[in-house]
């Protein structure tokens, strides 16, 4: 994957964030900020991924929620983001579809269920709870286990699949066992990144 850090303005991270072709990264695109005041907060948080904002879930940590520089931070990429939008509706990207079927596309009710849990276990190891970190990534990895089967048991019916338009069958059928592990490590390695070698050691320990 590609990391930049320290960077001066959300501007200049944005513009890096652009030029990262999704295809080529091995983790999730995405920009952050790193809060440093002494608490058990102190470290490297989401911000923004893959062109959403992550403000519900800053903002359920109160040292995140009450500070001025982090909710500066989310106007200000708020900001970014819409100016964005804007030029991209003006020059409208030409997508091949194709391509695109090849990952497949969570549910929005999955996607903010998945991004949730990821915040609690990044506060978690934050507080050194490393059992408690354990249990929300078996709950990460349990959602995803759900999902695969529900999935498998619709695509074995006719009756079943006839229900769905043929997008939502092509990310059923790219939600294999083989998306589910790549996405694991892709959270993992997260974790390794924002926490640190030993922290992360310390995890890999109680879940394995």
């Amino acid at each position: 994957g590609e990391y930049h850090e320290r960077l001066e303005t959300l501007q200049e991270a944005m513009e890096l964030y652009e030029k990262i072709p999704a295809e080529r990264m091995n983790g999730i695109k995405g920009i952050g900020f790193r809060l440093e005041d002494g608490s058990i907060y102190d470290g490297k948080f989401d911000l923004m991924v893959m062109g959403e904002m992550q403000t519900e879930f800053i903002n359920e940590i109160p040292q995140y929620r009450d500070s001025p520089l982090v909710q500066k931070a989310i106007a200000d990429m708020e900001a970014i983001l819409s100016k964005q939008k804007e030029k991209n509706m003006a020059e409208p990207e030409i997508l091949d579809s194709a391509e695109k079927a090849e990952e497949p596309q969570q549910p929005m009710q999955e996607k903010k269920k998945e991004k949730a849990v990821q915040t609690m276990l990044h506060a978690d190891l934050r507080a050194d709870d490393f059992e408690r970190a354990a249990q929300h990534y078996k709950e990460l990895k349990d959602g995803m286990q759900y999902h695969f089967e529900r999935y498998r048991e619709i695509l074995e019916s006719e009756e079943e699949t006839e229900k769905y338009p043929n997008r939502q069958i092509r990310n059923m059928r790219a939600y294999t066992q083989e998306y589910m592990e790549d996405r694991q490590k892709e959270i993992l390695e997260r974790l390794r990144e924002w926490h640190g070698e030993e922290k992360y050691q310390k995890f890999l320990h109680v879940i394995s």
